[in-house]
């Protein structure tokens, strides 16, 4: 008898959780009426449509992307659903944020630990070192980062709904 594999994800939104499978991706959200709200849609891979994006170094960095828009749309949906927005994201909208989110990442977790990284030259050029030194500020950026969030009154609620 073969088992059949099913992956499924997903992730906390405002007031609810979005989960991904193989053909759909649904969103529940509860409502200030206490009402849950369903939105189900199908995944539509740009891969199914140009199989070379399935080849093994683009299909990561197109599936970060499609994860990326379908969680932010999401959100959206979610902050709509629970009375916090009056619309949702326009496509350019959701363009812009993505980049302005990898922007910051690339700030936050590579330009300034590397900067700060070389200013530890003077102590010392031991690669190990200054590899740690990096490491250990990503570390703290990210713990920081965390920690600054999770003071937001609507993160809070994220971060019961994930089980964080």
């Amino acid at each position: 008898m073969s088992e059949k594999k099913l992956s499924i994800g997903g992730q906390a939104v405002i007031e609810g959780v979005m989960m991904r499978g193989p053909e759909k991706v649904a969103t529940a959200v509860r409502t200030p009426d206490k009402k849950i709200e369903l939105d189900i849609r199908p995944v539509n891979s740009i891969s199914d449509r140009f199989p070379i994006l399935k080849k093994p170094m683009l299909r990561g960095c197109v599936s970060l992307g499609e994860s990326l828009v379908m969680g932010l749309r999401s959100l959206s949906y979610s902050a709509q659903m629970a009375g916090e927005e009056d619309e949702q994201l326009t496509d350019k909208e959701l363009a812009g944020t993505i980049v302005f989110a990898f922007v910051m990442a690339a700030v936050l977790f590579v330009a300034i630990p590397t900067g700060a990284a070389k200013l530890f030259h003077f102590i010392t050029e031991d690669p190990v070192f200054l590899n740690l030194m990096e490491g250990a500020l990503r570390l703290l950026i990210f713990v920081g980062y965390i920690g600054a969030i999770s003071m937001m009154k609507d993160i809070q609620r994220v971060f019961q709904y994930h089980g964080a």
